[in-house]
């Protein structure tokens, strides 16, 4: 008789009225058989993740007072899973949805070899034709995470690694979580994902994604402002955190070019967006805490 690790899906919800009841409605429909969904909200004002509750009773539901960031809200329905037993978690969108099949293809995969520390499936952008994130690299010279397309080799494999993966459908065995810990929560939008997966490198565990299995973004992006923001300030972080010793002085030059440029554009183009790059330059030079 086939035996199936538990498996807790913790979504993270903020202000999620036009898409959390459709990611829920697949992850309820997932065909996994032993699976329990975490929702953590995040400080809602628009009452999603309330009315979900009442739709899905046999989820567990868990409420912060405030916006609480994408790391220390997802740590907070981590601890549940690890106090529920969970032998796997998954970090999940809520602006996502996945192919029933997905879940049981990614901890099959999974289960072949115990370094196999975080997987992701395949995610597709919401039009379904568009490959949304197949493999990540992480690029130290132009200080910044990238998604790559995988070769027609890689998506005939069952699993092939990348760099990084995306907590967008980020799966993460118990042994990860007992060996590094929780996420950063130094990161409080982005870029936490990428961390968590180089620690995870670092300790001898490999990112894997699972072109059988599917998911797909809808991307329901923050206000595009904040969005800059959190992308700039967060990637000074990740990479004041992980950059070699022998590449630093380069940073400190390179970061110096584009601050200059940033307030060269100020001037020129008067660009509110360029404002937000300027002011997340501010805080983390002057530590502030975003």
């Amino acid at each position: 008789m086939q035996t199936y690790p538990k498996v807790s899906i913790i979504v993270l919800n903020y202000n999620g009225q036009e898409c959390l009841d459709t990611c829920l409605f697949s992850l309820d429909q997932a065909s996994y058989p032993n699976k329990e969904i975490i929702v953590v909200d995040n400080g809602s004002n628009d009452d999603s993740a309330f009315r979900a509750q009442k739709k899905y009773p046999h989820f567990l539901f868990l409420f912060n007072k405030t916006n609480e960031g994408f790391a220390k809200g997802m740590n907070k329905g981590i601890k549940q899973a690890l106090f529920s037993g969970s032998d796997f978690i998954v970090l999940f969108n809520y602006d996502a949805t996945i192919e029933a099949f997905s879940i049981e293809r990614v901890i099959d995969q999974m289960l072949k070899n115990k370094n196999n520390g975080l997987a992701s499936p395949l995610i597709y952008d919401s039009t379904k034709k568009n490959i949304w994130f197949g493999k990540g690299k992480i690029n130290f010279l132009r200080m910044r995470t990238e998604h790559l397309l995988p070769s027609s080799f890689e998506l005939c494999e069952e699993s092939y690694q990348s760099d990084f993966l995306t907590g967008c459908s980020l799966f993460i065995s118990r042994q990860v979580i007992e060996k590094i810990g929780f996420l950063d929560e130094d990161f409080f939008l982005y870029y936490e994902d990428a961390d968590y997966s180089l620690r995870a490198r670092k300790s001898g565990f490999m990112c894997i994604v699972v072109p059988s299995a599917f998911v797909y973004h809808r991307e329901k992006s923050n206000e595009n402002f904040q969005k800059i923001y959190f992308l700039v300030y967060s990637g000074l972080v990740f990479f004041q955190k992980h950059t070699p010793f022998w590449l630093k002085p380069y940073h400190i030059f390179y970061i110096a070019i584009r601050r200059v440029k940033n307030i060269i554009e100020i001037h020129l183009k008067k660009d509110p967006v360029l404002i937000q790059v300027s002011r997340a330059y501010k805080d983390f030079f002057y530590g502030e805490k975003a």
